[in-house]
């Protein structure tokens, strides 16, 4: 009976210890951004044990609560904002070690990093808020300079690069002119040598001599011609009479023989 309330009592405490482990988190940092409460182990060199992801208020508060069983940790702030659509850490801090179980004050400012334990006076409060406002004014300030130069900047990017394709058009188009008229000068000058002649550009009248003498010159070659036609007829009937010769010989020849 005895050992089993000492349990009970153990598990009792236990109990109450985990329970008033629960530790706050106040981070006072740039209004409107993305805050990551990172966990760590003070015992280690970066032993993540949790992590908590909020978005601080417009005072720039942001309030996170961390439930573990160990008894001491680190905690690492990361502040991120949205540039161009896409996250950037602006501020990355690592705070402790602390004793859990009670609340821990993180402030999160370039130049300003400190913290505390306990609840914050309301003074306190005051000026922490009046400088997280100027802050903020200094933030917005600089963020609408920065939109305003990277306008004007992207304006006169623009404007340039505008000036630079009218003298790209401009140059090519006086080149282009500059090649055309090369190609029809060169194309006169040396373009007939290619063309190929028609044999009729060479014809010249004949006179009446020549014409004559053309006659005389085609006439005669026609009768070599017609020689030559003769001879060739002439030349086949011999042939044909000297086989008849041939063949006769030989049957006379047979017939005095006997043969036949």
């Amino acid at each position: 009976m005895v050992k089993k309330l000492t349990c009970f009592l153990v598990l009792i405490l236990v109990t109450m210890t985990i329970v008033s482990a629960a530790t706050e988190i106040h981070v006072k940092t740039l209004p409107l951004r993305r805050v990551g409460v990172l966990i760590l182990d003070p015992n280690q060199v970066y032993s993540l044990i949790d992590s908590h992801y909020t978005n601080s208020d417009a005072e720039g508060k942001a309030i996170v609560t961390y439930e573990g069983l160990v008894n001491s940790i680190n905690i690492r702030v990361r502040v991120s904002e949205e540039v161009s659509g896409e996250s950037r850490v602006v501020l990355d801090e690592t705070f402790g070690p602390f004793d859990v179980g009670q609340r821990i004050n993180l402030n999160v400012f370039a130049g300003n990093m400190s913290d505390s334990v306990g609840e914050e006076v309301v003074e306190e409060n005051v000026t922490s808020n009046e400088t997280i406002a100027n802050i903020s004014e200094n933030v917005i300030d600089n963020e609408t300079i920065s939109n305003e130069t990277n306008k004007s900047g992207f304006l006169s990017g623009f404007s340039i690069s505008m000036n630079k394709e009218k003298i790209f058009k401009i140059g090519y188009y006086i080149l282009g002119i500059a090649v055309l008229g090369a190609a029809i000068f060169f194309g006169f000058k040396y373009g007939r040598k290619f063309i190929k002649k028609d044999i009729a550009y060479d014809y010249k009248p004949l006179a009446s001599k020549e014409i004559s003498k053309e006659l005389e010159l085609t006439e005669k070659k026609l009768q070599e011609a017609q020689v030559e036609i003769n001879k060739l007829k002439n030349k086949e009937k011999i042939e044909v009479i000297e086989k008849k010769i041939e063949q006769d010989k030989l049957e006379l020849d047979k017939l005095k023989s006997g043969k036949i």
